[in-house]
């Protein structure tokens, strides 16, 4: 289901937004981070490339097929800074997805608050069926935030993957639309 009437999610402590051109400075500034870019595609990520994100994101509807939607992680309200994105892929009724944060944001909960958010959305309000989320296994934050989620690793990949100069593993990372609503994160919600 494409959602063509999302506005924002909001959770505690942030906001879940579509991207503005506002949020170029601070898209760039953290996704330029060496230790933020370690494990992510991304060879370098300036202000160009942010300004182009912002950009391509401006006709796309959260559940539109075979594209990736891309959200902005806001402290507090909508008008907050922007401390992270998270992205959502749709094909055939599963999803897939991603997450990057500021390191100033990582170990205070707001990526796993921030991910609960966009999972009750994708399960709930797009009515997806299945989760799945693609990681390094020496990306030792983002496999336990993945577990904490609900996640379980499906598939380890071993050296299949040419990514920056060397072969790497992948964890392919799964969570049912039955698991989620088993689990903490999801324990009684209403499903669509």
């Amino acid at each position: 289901m494409i959602d063509r009437d999302f506005q924002v999610l909001a959770t505690p402590r942030l906001t879940l937004r579509r991207l503005r051109p506002a949020d170029a400075a601070a898209i760039a500034a953290y996704r330029g981070l060496p230790e933020v870019m370690r494990y992510q595609s991304w060879e370098r990520y300036g202000p160009a490339e942010a300004r182009a994100l912002v950009a391509d994101m401006a006709g796309r509807h959260p559940g539109a097929p075979n594209a990736w939607f891309q959200f902005a992680a806001a402290l507090g309200p909508a008008e907050g800074p922007v401390v992270g994105d998270l992205g959502l892929a749709v094909r055939d009724g599963a999803g897939e997805i991603g997450f990057t944060f500021a390191p100033e944001a990582q170990g205070r909960g707001l990526a796993t608050e921030a991910a609960s958010a966009l999972l009750g959305y994708a399960f709930c309000r797009l009515g997806l069926a299945r989760i799945v989320a693609e990681c390094d296994p020496r990306n030792e934050r983002s496999v336990r935030l993945l577990r904490r989620l609900g996640f379980v690793a499906e598939r380890h990949l071993r050296g299949t993957a040419w990514y920056k100069g060397e072969w790497t593993d992948e964890l392919i990372f799964g969570l049912s639309a039955q698991g989620w609503r088993e689990s903490a994160g999801g324990r009684g919600a209403p499903m669509a």
